[in-house]
């Protein structure tokens, strides 16, 4: 409970994952495939002899005292599949998470060392932007199903909040960002999840002013504003 009041979490360097936890995230993993296809899964990482070949990483350099130093840059990691086999063939014979030990790290084959932690994304509250937006025209926005007006695909669409066109994600085919550079229009909307991206100010943005798109969008991709 300490946790939720802002106290540091205490350690678990000696702890393992347990089993149903593994097996949950492995079946999120399945379940969101089918709705993200612009994501790599089961994918291996890149080695560090290939991240040298590519000069991602630096083998040494020197400090301001002329010491040569190794730069390593990128901590070893196993490939996904191979941890999902170790954990479906080892998980029978281990405890469930009444019991007292979960998942041995080493049989999961995942390495929780040199992580980076995980972080929020938080939208600006207000961006010089927003006074730039037109009122919504008595038919809202477009439809969350449309496809994309250049492409045709209906993943990852974008609407405008100045013409009120729906165009592809970055993540697509990037025809929402060149509607941006041709148009000069800032602010768009994902139908996603209905957050709104400010391009100049490359910041989500989260304002009083965007609620009634919110609505609009909300209403238009579940029927209904119950839980706006």
């Amino acid at each position: 409970r300490g946790c939720l009041l802002g106290e540091n979490l205490p350690p678990a360097s000696k702890l393992g994952p347990f089993c149903s936890a593994v097996k949950s995230i492995l079946h999120t993993v399945e379940a969101h495939k089918q709705f993200w296809s612009c994501l790599r899964f089961d994918a291996d990482l890149p080695t560090e002899d290939f991240l040298f070949s590519k000069g991602i990483i630096k083998v040494e350099e020197e400090d301001e005292e002329g010491t040569v130093k190794q730069v390593t840059g990128c901590p070893s990691s196993q490939s996904i599949r191979s941890s999902r086999s170790e954990v479906e063939t080892g998980a029978a014979a281990l405890p469930t998470d009444d019991g007292e030990a979960g998942l041995p790290i080493s049989a999961a084959g995942l390495v929780l060392e040199d992580m980076d932690a995980p972080y929020c994304v938080q939208p600006e509250p207000w961006c010089p932007h927003l006074s730039d937006l037109p009122p919504l025209p008595p038919s809202g926005l477009c439809d969350p199903h449309d496809p994309c007006l250049v492409c045709g695909v209906r993943q990852e669409v974008w609407a405008c909040l100045h013409c009120f066109e729906a165009y592809c994600s970055c993540y697509v085919n990037g025809h929402m960002v060149q509607h941006h550079e041709e148009s000069d229009h800032n602010m768009v909307l994902s139908y996603s999840d209905l957050s709104v991206w400010c391009y100049p100010c490359n910041a989500y943005i989260f304002n009083a002013v965007l609620q009634p798109a919110k609505e609009d969008a909300y209403l238009k991709k579940f029927g209904t504003l119950d839980y706006v």
